[in-house]
């Protein structure tokens, strides 16, 4: 989404429809200074983790760490977080899936889905030391987590 001279952007719905938007981070301009730091990595869309293998689905409230970057992700270890899409699929009910680094839970969430519905969406989150992210899921759901890139961390 591009923005104007003064920092706003547009939004057209064909019906009247409530929007939430959520700020996950910003693309910089051809002036930025040239590092590595930062830099996006596409890979080939890979799938890192899906409760339907498991047949663990989560339940109402659960959270979970999940691997995301490291071991047979194909993402390297040592990163600062990774785009995805995440799908929650036959959730019990209306819910959300929040996803993110550390302890401290956001206010706003990965993923919203309805009862029975599978849905989709695409999301970036940091991740852990370690390569996981915490997982909490408001309903019971599978969940389906398709790694597409990565973020690469400064060289120590």
């Amino acid at each position: 989404m591009a923005l104007d001279s003064l920092g706003f952007f547009s939004i057209t719905a064909s019906a009247r429809v409530d929007v939430i938007v959520d700020v996950v981070g910003y693309i910089t301009g051809v002036d930025a200074t040239i590092t590595p730091e930062g830099t996006f990595v596409p890979i080939a869309p890979t799938r890192v983790y899906n409760t339907r293998d498991l047949s663990s689905p989560f339940t109402v409230g659960q959270t979970r760490p999940i691997l995301l970057a490291g071991g047979s992700t194909g993402v390297p270890s040592d990163v600062y977080g990774v785009s995805a899409n995440l799908a929650a699929v036959a959730p019990s009910a209306n819910g959300f899936l929040k996803m993110y680094p550390g302890i401290s839970v956001p206010k706003t969430s990965s993923l919203n889905f309805a009862a029975g519905k599978t849905v989709a969406n695409g999301t970036m989150v940091g991740v852990n030391a370690d390569g996981t992210v915490t997982a909490t899921m408001s309903q019971a759901s599978h969940l389906i987590i398709d790694v597409n890139g990565y973020f690469v961390k400064a060289p120590t």
